[in-house]
C-alpha cells in the first residue's frame, strides 16, 4: 500500500487540482520523483514478492481446507 511522501503521493479522488499538483509534485522534482520511485519498489520487493505472496496464499488455503463443512 501507498505510504504519502514516502512510496507516492496521495491525492484528493475527487479534486482535480488535488491530484494535478501531487504530479506537477513529482514530474518537476526528479529527487521526489527518484526517491518514491526507489522507496515503491523496495517496499513492493519486500511485501510483495512472488515467493511472500504465494506462501501466504497457500497458507491461507490450507487453513480452509481444514475447515470442516460449513465454515464452523
Amino acid at each position: 500500500w501507498l505510504i504519502n511522501g514516502e512510496t507516492g503521493l496521495v491525492a484528493d479522488p475527487v479534486t482535480a487540482s488535488s491530484l494535478a499538483a501531487s504530479l506537477d509534485d513529482v514530474l518537476r522534482d526528479d529527487a521526489l520523483a527518484d526517491r518514491l520511485g526507489d522507496a515503491g519498489r523496495t517496499r513492493v520487493g519486500r511485501y510483495f514478492s512472488t515467493e511472500r505472496v504465494a506462501s501466504q496464499l497457500s497458507a491461507l488455503l490450507r487453513s480452509v481446507v481444514r475447515q470442516p463443512a460449513g465454515g464452523a
